[in-house]
């Protein structure tokens, strides 16, 4: 069913900034930052890229923007749209999960993660869901709001 959405762009999920490594492919890198390109694969977190953010800032960001955005629904549904980086950041500061296990997340092309905030509470209720893709998503989002006491 079509909803009339306002996007608002909210700063805390931009893309992370990779510094000098911006726009370049996984190939290049190899290439050019052999050994951090190869630690970055690895643990992330211990990686500090020359002009770039570091994922401590990017997690610390990303978590700002969302307890923005939760503290401006009023309870209700939003939807957050982001890169697989932010996602990860945000997953990852939510669990309270140590930045290393960044790349344990998996973050598919236009997946879904649904988180349910209840009483002040952050929950993962779904995480790199791709089903929207192949099937009516609609019964998921209605499952998730009614177990939070949230009519839509």
């Amino acid at each position: 069913m079509p909803r009339r959405l306002t996007p608002r762009v909210e700063a805390g999920f931009a893309e992370m900034s990779f510094g000098e490594w911006e726009g370049k492919s996984h190939s290049t890198l190899s290439k050019e930052f052999p050994e951090q390109y190869q630690r970055w694969l690895v643990d992330p977190s211990q990686v500090e890229l020359p002009r770039a953010e570091k994922l401590v800032d990017v997690q610390a960001r990303v978590r700002r923007g969302f307890e923005r955005i939760v503290e401006s629904s009023d309870g209700g549904v939003v939807a957050i749209v982001g890169h697989g980086g932010v996602n990860r950041a945000l997953l990852l500061s939510l669990l309270h999960a140590e930045a290393r296990a960044f790349w344990k997340l998996r973050q598919d092309l236009a997946c879904v993660n649904l988180i349910e905030v209840f009483e002040g509470i952050p929950r993962l209720a779904l995480a790199n869901s791709t089903t929207h893709l192949k099937a009516d998503y609609c019964q998921l989002v209605k499952e998730a709001a009614t177990r939070a006491r949230i009519s839509i």
